[in-house]
């Protein structure tokens, strides 16, 4: 059972940072764009000049694939709590975020969803994750438990 329980950490630790990294990248989309729609340049023109001339087309692309990686590292870390234990309502946030990741990866495949609507449902995707995991680690703390 640790062994799961160790592995169910590392790759759920590993997704939330791919899903946190989508996210950003979600942000920094949604920023260009309006610029873009405002017609004031690209953000790497003011504020932000790390991000260059990055086209709305490259961050997409890279949050994609950031996505479809946490969305398998997630999927691996849950597999590996329920071979190793009974589910409990902290994996309930955990599936929801889950299952918030699977709708977006399905519509974009099936409808090409895209820009400011991922941000919002990668937004609420990465809060129940988050949440899941602080629940986790709050309620081992005070159980005694280590997480």
């Amino acid at each position: 059972m640790t062994s799961f329980l160790s592995w169910h950490i590392g790759l759920s630790l590993l997704a939330e940072i791919q899903l946190a990294l989508a996210l950003v990248l979600g942000i920094l989309y949604w920023i260009q764009e309006r610029k873009l729609k405002q017609k004031t340049g690209f953000v790497g023109e003011s504020r932000l000049s790390w991000v260059g001339d990055t086209s709305l087309e490259t961050l997409d692309k890279v949050q994609y694939r950031l996505l479809v990686i946490g969305f398998v590292s997630l999927t691996l870390g849950i597999a590996m709590v329920m071979l190793g234990s009974s589910l409990k309502p902290k994996q309930g946030w955990m599936f929801l975020g889950w299952f918030v990741y699977g709708v977006i990866l399905y519509l974009r495949r099936r409808t090409g969803f895209r820009g400011r609507r991922v941000l919002w449902y990668s937004l609420i995707g990465f809060a129940l994750v988050i949440l899941a995991s602080l629940h986790g680690m709050l309620g081992g703390m005070s159980a005694g438990v280590a997480p």
